[in-house]
């Protein structure tokens, strides 16, 4: 479960390694925790380097693309990843990064298309 001061991994090249959640952006507070692809406003905790243009204690936007607890399909399988995982995004919501490491889901392909093209692994 996704909720404030929840500690997630970036998985994109932008600069950041880590963030924290301040507040969970759109919907009701129910299928707010539990989607992927939710918007988040996050703070920078740790950086990859120093060197970048995202500093540490930035507040910056994230989409939630990898999530602990399972993600079921409409086929009954289930899906489960081992972190928690998302990217930065801008004000226009078009990632800051040019390349996502791990794996995607295809239920992220359809509707968000730009950022399932930078990844190289679809689930």
């Amino acid at each position: 479960m996704i909720q404030v001061s929840t500690r997630i991994k970036i998985i994109d090249n932008s600069g950041a390694r880590s963030c924290k959640i301040i507040r969970l952006l759109g919907g009701n507070k129910k299928r707010m925790r539990d989607l992927l692809s939710n918007l988040a406003v996050v703070t920078i905790k740790n950086l990859k380097n120093k060197q970048g243009k995202i500093k540490k204690g930035q507040v910056h936007k994230l989409r939630i693309l990898r999530r602990k607890n399972r993600l079921l399909r409409k086929d009954g399988s289930f899906l489960k990843f081992d972190d928690r995982g998302g990217i930065l995004v801008n004000e226009q919501l078009s990632p800051l990064g040019s390349r996502l490491w791990g794996p995607l889901t295809r239920e992220l392909k359809g509707k968000y298309s730009k950022i399932t093209t930078l990844s190289k692994k679809i689930l």
